[in-house]
């Protein structure tokens, strides 16, 4: 009685000095603690030493027997067996908390993915859910999270459901749904077909497109496939990469004349590819650096089809040149040589990135870098996939495995050093991958939906919670939610 009178007064002073809310649950705290105190010291050792006293009984048989008592001192080993207990409480209480907090605070683990997208600094990643998940460079709103914050690891897009492709370009991303709606967010230099030219944060659904079932996305502009076979284009046009025989920028998507039939469609930095359903390939933009395989260097301001190219199945295109894949299985490749990228970017680099098509115009007279028209890649059979990046490529084989070659910057190529490599070569430590990805980092998707990273990783983009570059493929494992 005297201790809940106690607990009484001291709710009183309580309520006058914290308040009413406060004090009831001070003493209410007070007085658990009380309980289980007297539970401990009390009532615990009533239970625990008839108990124990019985084994000991058993145990001694005849001496208990004989008179000889359970004495005090005899239990002082209960007493420290409720005191180990006791502090065996309190220290599974405190890794219970420990435990919460991490499940709270720690991501889940990427997994259920079906498509990846590598962009210029940052990565876009589509599960089987539909959701989209974004990390990297994030200055212009190219992850569509609402703000400019780079992200380290996958955070998932808010406002994006039943999402069945992306695209990752410069600074611009794309994403079409399963009822072929396209949106669009990031930075707008008419990129994104908004009718203006600003940025996004979030994504925004482009108007005047449906029907859509493949998109594409370059440095600054982009490019929709619909389910007729037709190709929109919109965005920068400066090299004539929108193919619609000029070079004046557009806002809104406008139809490409002269293209039928069309498959798939490939965007590299400011070219572009379509390849159509009789296996025929079309490419139009710049070809300073015989991006276009078309036995020269000119630019075209639309579609030509490429001579000497014939059953191919797939296309990509990188910054400067690209690739295509026959039903064979072969490779073809074309424009810069990858073994001189590297100088030619020591060259932009000097110049400050100023005068470009000079700076390359220079270059080229006095090397000769490039393959105008599609040449074979030796050393690859039985390839299902290809992709190409910034000075280098990558190719996936029918087995799961994966080639890559070329401009070897930040261990861009997995090969664990970044020696360039003028012939494709195995990428050790992947197995049953079935995509791949590659800007200036690459990115590998296995058959269980797991993703493997390696590459430049200066703003996050490989998802792996620090900006060190990887030189061997590392699995990307951190997942937050959107935000």
């Amino acid at each position: 009685m005297a201790v809940v009178a106690g607990l009484m007064v001291l709710q009183g002073f309580g309520a006058l000095l914290l308040g009413k809310h406060a004090a009831d649950a001070m003493v209410g705290s007070l007085a658990a603690d009380l309980v289980r105190f007297i539970f401990k010291i009390l009532i615990l050792p009533l239970i625990v030493v008839p108990t124990l006293v019985g084994r000991e009984r058993c145990r001694r048989g005849s001496d208990m027997e004989q008179g000889q008592g359970f004495s005090l001192g005899k239990i002082e080993w209960v007493l420290e067996a409720v005191k180990e207990l006791t502090t065996r409480e309190q220290e599974e209480g405190t890794r219970a908390e420990r435990e919460c907090v991490q499940e709270v605070t720690e991501p889940a683990a990427l997994v259920g993915v079906k498509a990846i997208a590598a962009g210029n600094a940052y990565t876009l990643v589509l599960t089987e859910s539909g959701e989209v998940y974004a990390w990297g460079l994030n200055d212009s709103g190219q992850l569509g999270l609402g703000d400019t914050e780079n992200r380290l690891t996958p955070t998932k897009v808010p406002g994006l459901t039943k999402v069945k492709a992306i695209a990752a370009g410069g600074r611009h991303s794309l994403a079409l749904t399963e009822s072929g709606e396209v949106y669009a967010w990031g930075l707008n230099y008419g990129a994104l077909c908004l009718g203006d030219t600003e940025d996004r944060l979030t994504p925004t659904k482009v108007p005047g497109l449906s029907v859509v079932k493949a998109i594409a996305a370059g440095v600054l502009h982009s490019l929709a496939l619909t389910e007729s076979g037709e190709v929109y284009a919109w965005g920068t046009n400066n090299h004539g990469q929108l193919g619609l025989g000029d070079r004046q920028d557009r806002l809104t998507p406008t139809k490409i004349p002269g293209l039928a039939g069309v498959k798939a469609i490939a965007a590299g930095w400011f070219h572009a590819l379509a390849l159509t359903e009789s296996g025929e390939v079309y490419t139009w933009g710049s070809n300073l650096l015989g991006e276009l395989g078309l036995a020269d260097t000119q630019d075209r301001l639309t579609p030509t089809r490429m001579p000497g190219l014939t059953r191919i199945k797939a296309i990509a295109a990188g910054a400067d040149h690209s690739l295509a894949l026959a039903d064979s299985g072969d490779v073809y490749s074309w424009g810069l040589k990858s073994d001189e990228y590297a100088r030619l970017q020591d060259s932009l680099y000097k110049s400050g990135y100023e005068e470009y098509e000079y700076v390359i115009a220079e270059y080229l007279k006095a090397k000769a870098v490039r393959r105008r028209t599609p040449t074979k890649v030796p050393g690859l059979i039985r390839v299902k996939a290809i992709a190409a990046g910034e000075g280098y490529s990558l190719a996936l084989t029918e087995s799961g495995e994966v080639y890559t070659w070329g401009w070897n910057e930040h261990g861009r190529l997995g090969l664990g050093d970044t020696e360039d490599r003028l012939l494709p070569t195995m990428v050790p430590g992947l197995r049953n991958v079935k995509a791949i990805a590659g800007w200036a980092h690459s990115l590998a998707l296995t058959e269980a939906g797991e993703i493997y990273a390696w590459g430049s990783n200066g703003w996050g983009q490989l998802g792996l919670g620090d900006t060190e570059n990887r030189l061997i493929p590392t699995k990307v494992t951190l997942l937050k939610p959107a935000g």
